[in-house]
């Protein structure tokens, strides 16, 4: 599949592989390796990035290294504004560090629990309806 038809399917136009690559490097090999992509593709592939909100950091970071030409072809009025920002972004003396990343985190707590746990229960109680107690 080409790089146009992923875009157009809303994939990613490049391989899981480099964007993780990508997703993971420190802010210098960042510039370097998102410059190893054809400016098309690195349009595209900000765009995309920039639709998450997990990796519009990094979406950022790409467009910071694309054209506007490029960026406004592929994304319309959202292609300007995101060079803008990373134009903006460029500019503050803070690199964009992989700690500075959203973390995904998943709840270790149970969602819920029951007055009586299931093994007490009767046969004729299989058929009631039992009331979880949020916790």
């Amino acid at each position: 599949m080409s790089s146009r038809d992923a875009f157009a399917k809303d994939d990613c136009p490049v391989e899981d592989e480099l964007l993780g690559s990508l997703y993971r490097a420190s802010p210098q090999g960042l510039q370097e390796l998102a410059r190893s992509v054809p400016p098309e593709t690195r349009a595209m592939l900000a765009l995309f990035c920039y639709r998450r909100s997990h990796m519009q950091d990094l979406a950022l970071a790409i467009a910071s290294t694309c054209e506007l030409r490029d960026l406004t072809e592929w994304g319309g009025t959202l292609g300007s504004t995101i060079y803008a920002q990373a134009q903006q972004a460029a500019r503050k003396p803070v690199a964009i560090e992989a700690s500075s990343r959203r973390k995904v985190t998943l709840s270790t707590a149970p969602l819920a629990t029951f007055a009586r746990p299931v093994d007490d229960l009767d046969d004729d109680d299989l058929g009631e309806d039992i009331e979880p107690v949020l916790g």
